[in-house]
């Protein structure tokens, strides 16, 4: 986690927001946006290049804008599985009900 809060937005469209000028960022990274009026929103790199970071915002992005503030957090999404489940394969492709 850098903790570097980044105010480089250059577009916002629909749920994404897009970005320049930022240190290396991975892909699935969790980002948190900090908004002018101090109320946090999540999101998920969806995309980086050299020059540009493309940010799914999860929470809408009607108050998001130039002034609010990027944090990645340096950590992917993680979905806590029983023990029960590891080692089981599933294919859901091939079950009939889903064709």
């Amino acid at each position: 986690m850098s903790g570097k809060e980044y105010r480089t937005i250059t577009d916002v469209k629909g749920p994404l927001v897009f970005l320049n000028k930022t240190e290396p960022v991975s892909y699935g990274e969790i980002v948190q946006l900090k908004l002018s009026d101090g109320s946090i929103k999540n999101g998920q790199v969806l995309d980086t290049a050299d020059d540009q970071v493309i940010v799914q915002v999860f929470e809408g992005t009607a108050s998001v804008d130039r002034k609010t503030g990027i944090k990645f957090l340096g950590d992917v999404f993680k979905l806590p599985v029983s023990k029960g489940l590891i080692g089981r394969g599933y294919y859901w492709s091939s079950h009939k009900s889903l064709l």
